[in-house]
């Protein structure tokens, strides 16, 4: 297969964001319970609950607001929120993830190898902000690997929507059928690139997991297994 180009989602595939995001929720949690004094568990478990509802809900770039999540937590605990205040603890919580996330240890290797062959493409979802997501991505330092970069805010959109797909395509001018989409969750970033007769890698270095999709064609466990496995669809027919 020849390969135009390569695609890649951010959080938990090219840095590893689940733990950073757990230290910011508690640093948040202790922010507002402080402030109007409830338990920070408390407003944990009812965080926790909207997050879920609002991460998935209609797959609106704007679902991801953290400042609307905290909102909607208030206001079920009886409290109302101040919006300076909120926007300050949202601020400190972006900044905490910035700090704590880090590259998996062989990401900048692998975008090094591959950035001489093939084009790079990036596919994220929203922070609730354009800015929050750009700030991340500058500093943690991978934005010159990359030739475009498509975010939810770029169509208001979340993955697994089809047109933040077919968007990066066009920006990187290229078929979406000759592309492979790199990413660690299977029915939001490789779903619908199959739809796009992509090939599909998985990793598992986030989250292992056992299960088995038909719109996965390989599965890693390592970042730095992608050199390999783009070798093997370069050969295959």
């Amino acid at each position: 297969m020849k390969i135009a180009a390569i695609i890649f989602d951010f959080d938990n595939t090219l840095e590893d964001f689940a733990p950073a995001e757990a230290v910011a929720d508690v640093k948040l949690a202790n922010l507002i319970a402080e402030e109007y004094g409830f338990s920070p568990r408390d407003f944990l478990t009812t965080f926790n609950t909207i997050k879920k509802k609002r991460i998935h809900k209609d797959n609106r770039a704007e679902e991801y607001s953290r400042i609307l999540w905290v909102t909607e937590v208030l206001a079920l605990m009886g409290r109302e929120g101040d919006y300076d205040f909120i926007d300050t603890c949202v601020d400190t919580y972006w900044k905490t993830i910035e700090r704590e996330a880090k590259l998996y240890p062989r990401t900048k290797d692998v975008l090094k190898t591959l950035k001489r062959k093939f084009p790079l493409g990036m596919i994220t979802d929203s922070d609730g902000n354009v800015k929050i997501k750009q700030s991340r991505l500058k500093k943690i330092g991978i934005i010159p690997f990359f030739k475009a970069i498509v975010t939810g805010d770029d169509t208001s959109f979340e993955k697994p929507h089809l047109e933040n797909f077919t968007l990066l395509c066009k920006k990187l001018k290229v078929r979406p059928e000759h592309c492979v989409m790199v990413g660690d969750s299977a029915s939001r970033d490789l779903a619908p690139a199959k739809k796009l007769k992509m090939k599909t890698i998985w990793t598992k270095q986030s989250l292992p997991r056992d299960s088995k999709y038909p719109w996965v064609d390989y599965e890693i466990s390592d970042i730095g297994e992608v050199p390999g496995i783009i070798e093997k669809i370069e050969k295959s027919k």
